[in-house]
């Protein structure tokens, strides 16, 4: 018998005892190979939490802002929140040019309290915030911060030729700082005069805006100021309007000129030359439905004689003023005729409180003289040729003529006796006074002025006296 047939043998022989008496071990054969995977089985019970990781980092960054628009030319307060950030007492905060930050408070970490002013000429529009804490890098939030002006025009910007005026109405949009009629607004055009407030109501003023003679050109800022508690608010609106060009027409004292003003209610500007030493006198005849005005040699309308039918001023050194013709009609387009003198300059010399006193001066003339107190009266004595005599009161460069002013005066002309031969109390829609002869005879006559004996017995003030005779 073979070995491989013995072996057969004797393993089928041991195996049932294998099995009984559980030899496996010794009876075991060499190992199969592996057999297919059974199932997977049921998942097992979750095991205890492990401990916590390390903290999350957030990027610090400017979150919010409030309020998101403010006017210029205000004391604001802004809110301003961060993410991830660690404000301290080293935080400052750049709102960029021309806004002022007054203090800053840390109310936490994340939130800042901002107390801002912002000046009027800061340029309109969004802004860039900064912040920044210690040696930390600065937070920027782009263009989250806008100013915006207080104020507009009703209407789209104007455009005003030098030496002349427009009407404009202007609209507050800040509802903490309206309007007042108690207190109205003091307006300006440019680096120009001061504009005449004409009307007023919490939202809105209608407002005169004069364009100097010599103005600059091009667009310019509209600025307001008012009053406000213990201060003033200041609103200012950029390139409100366009001044345009114009060159006065040349003119000399004692040549007249004549003209037609402009239908659409604009105005004729001339330089007018006169001897330095003397003064400029300025005439249009009654009807004329036009106005005359003077101005001193910077083209200023603050420095302008009130508008009337005539108007006078002391020739300044440049030997020229300005002469500005308007229509008083509403209607456009009234003719006229600018009758213009070089006038003596000539100032008071007391005393002469009556007649036998009288200061003798020779027309034409400009006096400047004074009612001093109660009582106080001027006399003058004047040697007429013959023909036309106009003498009238006027304002002087520091003091108006009533209502705008304290000047009220009362003025006669008397014969060489002291017999009055004419009398005026207000003239010229004021009160100044005139009396006015196409055509006198040829002799000595006396003007004597005072303090309205009516309405003003007791004031004092400083006045000019033109004596213009043809």
């Amino acid at each position: 018998m073979s070995a491989e047939a013995y072996d057969r043998v004797v393993r089928a022989w041991l195996f049932p005892l294998c099995v009984i008496a559980m030899w496996g071990p010794a009876c075991a054969g060499p190992e199969g190979p592996p057999g297919e995977e059974g199932q997977r089985g049921a998942q097992g019970l979750q095991g205890i939490p492990g401990p916590a990781g390390p903290a999350g980092q957030v990027p610090a960054a400017i979150s919010a802002v409030q309020p998101l628009s403010v006017f210029a030319g205000r004391v604001v307060s802004v809110l301003i929140s961060g993410t991830g950030t660690q404000f301290d007492q080293t935080t400052v905060v750049d709102f960029g040019a021309d806004i002022d930050v007054d203090s800053v408070v840390v109310a936490s970490p994340a939130a800042l309290s901002v107390s801002l002013f912002v000046r009027p000429t800061a340029a309109l529009g969004p802004r860039d915030i900064l912040v920044q804490t210690g040696e930390d890098d600065p937070l920027t939030f782009a263009g989250a911060f806008t100013l915006a002006a207080p104020v507009s025009l009703l209407a789209d910007p104007p455009e005003v030729p030098q030496g002349s005026h427009v009407d404009v109405t202007v609209v507050m949009h800040d509802p903490d700082t309206p309007f007042s009629a108690l207190s109205p607004p003091t307006v300006g055009l440019g680096a120009g005069s001061l504009g005449e407030v004409l009307a007023v109501s919490a939202q809105t003023v209608d407002v005169r805006l004069y364009a100097d003679v010599l103005a600059a050109t091009g667009p310019v800022a509209l600025s307001l100021s008012a009053p406000l508690g213990d201060g003033t608010s200041e609103s200012l609106l950029p390139e409100a309007v366009t001044i345009a060009p114009r060159v006065p027409t040349e003119l000399t004292a004692g040549v007249p000129v004549s003209a037609t003003l402009p239908a659409d209610g604009g105005n004729h500007v001339y330089a007018l030359s006169a001897p330095v030493g003397t003064a400029v006198h300025a005439a249009l005849p009654a009807g004329t439905g036009a106005s005359v005005r003077l101005l001193d040699d910077s083209g200023r309308f603050d420095t302008a004689t009130p508008a009337g039918l005539t108007a006078s001023r002391p020739t300044p050194d440049t030997g020229t003023v300005y002469a500005v013709v308007e229509d008083t009609t509403g209607l456009g387009g009234p003719a006229y005729t600018l009758n213009t003198a070089a006038l003596n300059l000539v100032a008071e010399q007391e005393p002469n409180n009556d007649l036998g006193s009288a200061q003798v001066i020779t027309g034409p003339a400009l006096l400047t003289g004074a009612i001093d107190a109660a009582g106080d009266g001027d006399f003058f004595s004047l040697n007429h040729a013959g023909g036309a005599l106009t003498v009238s009161t006027l304002a002087t460069d520091d003091e108006a003529c009533g209502p705008d002013g304290p000047i009220d005066t009362y003025i006669e002309l008397l014969d060489e006796q002291g017999t009055p031969i004419a009398t005026n109390e207000d003239a010229g829609g004021n009160w100044c006074s005139s009396v006015m002869f196409p055509s006198l005879e040829a002799g000595t006559y006396v003007v004597w002025v005072v303090a309205s004996p009516t309405y003003c017995p007791a004031c004092a003030f400083g006045y000019r006296l033109s004596v213009i005779s043809e």
